[in-house]
């Protein structure tokens, strides 16, 4: 089967406090996977290597059939990130923002891309605004902006829903069954689960580093993929 992504025996230590893996992992064109897992789990670590900004111990992170290393630089650019700490340039405004992304994209057309993505992103009220006197919501939508610009190949998405209300929750939602249908990739990490079982393909839990998927997934209606969630993290004493 095609991968967009292909991650094998991936490995990532701290001293003694922490491991992460070996993790195995693979999404596939049109799959959107979700990430679930407790605080502290790993997730934002192994994000951190798949996008090439944490070195691993051990293992290799194959994306688009070449392996990912700190030299292939022009690879990274088939990846979207929203991480969950948005670091922003306060001093920046979206629409500075987004111009300097796409000189970095090498983007044809960049106003009209960067036009569609204030558009979709509903940015237009605080586009010229340094984004230090933005809401925490209108910065989110911003940095929404910012890793859908280039329409990457893959799109990471860390806890993407919080701070955003119920219309921008809506726009997540369809740029997310959008990619889908064009044959790109997300990972969505998420603590939400009606948000899981409503628009992934297939979940993998986190759990003290290691990796792993809920069965039967894609055989389970809506209100039976949010059971299997609850009961993975609270299961029910049989005794």
């Amino acid at each position: 089967m095609e991968t967009i992504l292909e991650v094998k025996q991936l490995q990532k230590s701290y001293g003694s406090s922490f491991k992460l893996g070996p993790v195995d992992f693979k999404i596939a064109p049109s799959e959107t996977i979700g990430l679930l897992g407790e605080n502290g789990a790993g997730k934002s670590t192994f994000f951190q290597l798949i996008t090439g900004s944490l070195d691993a111990d051990s293992g290799e992170i194959v994306l688009l059939s070449n392996l990912l290393t700190p030299d292939t630089f022009m690879l990274k650019r088939s990846l979207g990130y929203l991480p969950q700490d948005l670091q922003l340039p306060k001093w920046a405004t979206a629409v500075e923002l987004l111009s300097y992304a796409a000189k970095l994209y090498q983007i044809e057309s960049p106003d009209q891309k960067i036009r569609n993505a204030i558009d979709h992103w509903d940015c237009s009220n605080f586009k010229n605004r340094p984004l230090a006197a933005c809401s925490h919501g209108m910065q989110k939508r911003a940095a929404l902006a910012l890793a859908t610009l280039h329409t990457p190949k893959l799109l990471i998405l860390d806890e993407p829903f919080s701070g955003l209300d119920l219309y921008h929750i809506r726009a997540l939602e369809h740029k997310i069954e959008e990619r889908s249908k064009k044959g790109l990739a997300t990972i969505v990490c998420t603590h939400i689960a009606p948000y899981a079982a409503k628009l992934c393909n297939r979940v993998n839990i986190l759990k003290a580093g290691q990796m792993s998927s809920l069965a039967n997934w894609e055989e389970k209606q809506y209100i039976d993929r949010i059971s299997q969630i609850e009961q993975y993290f609270f299961p029910k004493n049989t005794s």
